[in-house]
């Protein structure tokens, strides 16, 4: 039933030194406010490497290749990480495995993205298909996941039929596609998923392919096209999601986990912290937060009402301080009588034939350089157990269909519809609107079939906001830390006087 799996192929250790908006953020918070990912549990799943090398070998099959998937927390920057070892009862590692420790330093180690996150769950891709966590071709749904976000720098490019079971590899695809949607949204895992390394590669079957997933390229180009090929999943479908400046999709992949771990920390100090952490949410801020002005984005980008993303840069770049500014912005309800603010979210749900509007005012005098809008939702997948033996039937639920419109309303109330994004078969849309005009406008969601929750995400960007050069936030570091010592010494000083007086000390009225 399992094809050979490939993982990417990636040095094991990369910079993250490339403008991913985290130095912005840095400067923008200060290093102490900087979120780092504490408190989230990550999920790395790997290929075994080492089996791979004996496929291309020609030894597939051979039952002395050893098992290297999990990171080795020997090595600088991961020391004092946990890793839970969730594969290792039924395929016990032989040895550690480089790419998973590249990956591991790229998410969390020190100088990572996310160096806060402590606690890493190591999956072996095979186990996790089945018999682990997924539960492919299982009597039973996916197992519960306690993660929060999980990491595949891995592909199946390509899976080939069983002939045992008579099934295609679309068909098997299709098992753990569905399954893994299905994962996403009961438990609110964020899933990062990398595409496939190579300009003229197409989408790999696992897991680029999944609806409710982020799938990830790279910024340079070098990475897969889309749009998505498998007929039982919907061909035509817009992917990848987003990209990431890295020298190989594996890398870029973590990069965005990094950026995940950061924003679900985020969400969790936020009013709305249960809303504001759902995979929904996350995706469509990470997407109103991309870019699109970077030096490598030549080729210009979609016109197209049904198509709402690039077939190889998605949305655009990630940008962390783009979807921290986001994130951090007040969650709006349609209706609100109050315009929203330039940048904000939202998570409601809406019945087929509604229509939810989101006031928006566009302050004049400001550098309005663009406004992105982000609509995402989930794709629902039914699983239904029929029986103690034979496997569960695995089937999509029809996908809502919802759009968005961006529509100007004059002083008269006069509606006019400046942008729309209405793909029939996405379960994301996208507008991107370059230098928007100064005054009032409705985002508007309309669900055309089926009901569902949905996340909207949006940001006017303009005039960078104000911030502290790391210079002053010193400045203002060492003050604190020199006020902080005079008033010590002084605490110390008086403490000896009164122990060499200890009657006067008594009376005296202490002056501190």
């Amino acid at each position: 039933m399992l094809a050979a799996l490939a993982g990417c192929d990636l040095p094991y250790f990369e910079d993250t030194d490339d403008d991913l908006g985290l130095e912005s953020l840095r400067r923008r918070l200060g290093a102490y406010q900087t979120p780092t990912g504490k408190g989230v549990r990550l999920a790395l799943v790997e290929a075994n490497a080492a089996e791979t090398q004996a496929v291309e070998a020609g030894k597939e099959g051979d039952e002395n290749v050893p098992v290297h998937y999990v990171p080795d927390t020997t090595r600088a920057g991961l020391q004092g990480k946990t890793i839970n070892d969730v594969s290792g009862q039924t395929h016990p590692p032989r040895a550690t495995s480089g790419h998973a420790t590249g990956m591991a330093r790229l998410i969390c180690g020190q100088g990572g993205i996310a160096p806060g996150v402590q606690e890493i769950d190591a999956y072996l891709s095979k186990h996790w298909l089945l018999p682990g966590p997924l539960r492919g071709f299982h009597r039973q749904p996916p197992e519960k996941i306690a993660a929060r976000v999980m990491n595949h720098s891995w592909i199946s490019a390509k899976l080939p039929g069983d002939k045992k079971t008579g099934l295609t590899g679309e068909q098997i695809a299709a098992e753990y596609l569905r399954r893994a949607d299905f994962l996403i949204d009961r438990d609110g895992l964020v899933m990062v998923v990398g595409v496939n390394n190579g300009r003229d590669t197409t989408l790999p079957h696992l897991f680029g392919h999944a609806y409710n997933a982020i799938a990830v390229g790279v910024s340079s180009g070098e990475s897969s096209l889309g749009p998505t090929s498998i007929k039982m999943e919907i061909a035509g479908r817009c992917k990848p999601d987003i990209v990431c400046p890295a020298h190989t999709t594996s890398a870029a992949t973590a990069k965005v986990t990094g950026a995940v771990a950061l924003l679900l920390e985020t969400a969790d100090g936020h009013d709305d912290a249960a809303l504001a952490g759902r995979p929904e949410v996350i995706k469509a801020v990470l997407l109103a937060g991309a870019t699109r002005d970077e030096e490598e984005f030549e080729e210009p980008w979609p016109d197209d009402v049904a198509q709402p993303l690039d077939f190889r840069r998605g949305a655009g770049e990630l940008n962390i301080n783009n979807s921290h500014l986001i994130l951090t912005a007040e969650r709006r309800r349609p209706g609100d009588e109050e315009a929203a603010p330039s940048t904000g979210w939202g998570y409601e749900e809406i019945e087929a034939g509604k229509a939810h509007r989101y006031r928006l005012h566009v302050p004049p005098g400001h550098k309005n350089e663009a406004l992105t809008i982000a609509l995402v939702w989930h794709r629902k997948v039914i699983i239904g157990v029929i029986g103690p033996i034979r496997p569960a039937i695995v089937v999509p639920a029809p996908l809502a269909n919802l759009d968005l419109r961006l529509i100007h309303v004059d002083g008269d109330g006069e509606e006019t519809l400046v942008a729309e994004s209405a793909s029939p078969i996405d379960n994301v849309e996208y507008l991107f609107v370059d230098h928007p005009a100064p005054g009032d406008y409705f985002i508007e969601v309309t669900c055309d079939s089926g009901s569902t929750p949905f996340a909207l995400a949006w940001q006017t960007r303009g005039a960078d906001a104000p911030t502290l050069s790391v210079a002053v936030q010193y400045a203002l570091m060492y003050s604190s830390l020199l006020v902080a010592a005079i008033v010590f010494y002084i605490w110390r000083k008086r403490q000896a006087q009164r122990a060499r007086h200890p009657r006067s000390a008594a009376i005296s009225p202490d002056s501190l």
